[in-house]
C-alpha cells in the first residue's frame, strides 16, 4: 500500500513568468491545481507547496491562494514524503530544481502540453541562445520514469525531441 503523500512539490515559476501566467501554459496549469485542490481525497492527503524563484515576480494573489506554502529552494526535508510536479519542464532553467530531480526518494512527474517552439523554430528557436536553453530544458526528462498510464504518443514525442537534441546546436 502506497503511504500518502505529505508535500506535492510544484515548480510554479510558469505562474510567476508574466509570459506564461495568464495564457497557455498557466491557465492549464492553474486548473490542474485548482482541480486537485477540489477534491476531498486530494486535499487530505496532500500539502500543495509552491516552488518559486525570487528572482522573478511574486505569485499573483490567485494564483497563491492555489497552494498551503512557497519555498524558495529545491531541497527536500529528509523526514517529508514528497512528489514533484514539474508542469512546464521547456519554460524555465532546469538546473533550478536539479537537485529534486537527481533525488531517488523523490518521484517526479513533468506534464508536457505541446511542443511549439519545436515544432514552429523559426518563431521561437531563432537563434543559438533560445535554441540552446530549449534543448537543455528537454535533458531532466531523461531522469523521469513513465508513469503507468501515461499518454503513449506524449511521451515518445518527449523523447524522440530529447534525443534528436544537437549536442552543439548551431
Amino acid at each position: 500500500m502506497i503511504s500518502p503523500v505529505r508535500n506535492l512539490v510544484i515548480d510554479a515559476r510558469c505562474l510567476q513568468d508574466q509570459a506564461f501566467a495568464r495564457r497557455g501554459i498557466g491557465s492549464h496549469v492553474a486548473g490542474l491545481i485548482a482541480g486537485g485542490r477540489a477534491r476531498s481525497d486530494i486535499r487530505a492527503d496532500c500539502r500543495f507547496i509552491a516552488l518559486i524563484d525570487p528572482a522573478l515576480p511574486a505569485l499573483a494573489e490567485d494564483f497563491r491562494a492555489l497552494f498551503e506554502d512557497t519555498r524558495v529552494v529545491a531541497y527536500r526535508h529528509a523526514t517529508e514524503q514528497t512528489i514533484f510536479l514539474q508542469p512546464s519542464p521547456m519554460t524555465h532553467d532546469p538546473l533550478w530544481i536539479a537537485r529534486l530531480l537527481a533525488d531517488p526518494s523523490v518521484p517526479a512527474v513533468a506534464l508536457v502540453y505541446d511542443f511549439i517552439p519545436h515544432d514552429y523554430p523559426q518563431h521561437y528557436l531563432t537563434n543559438a541562445i533560445t535554441r540552446v536553453r530549449y534543448y537543455a530544458s528537454l535533458a531532466p526528462t531523461r531522469k523521469l520514469g513513465r508513469a503507468p498510464g501515461s499518454v503513449g504518443r506524449g511521451h515518445r514525442r518527449v523523447a524522440a525531441r530529447r534525443d534528436a537534441c544537437p549536442k552543439h546546436p548551431p
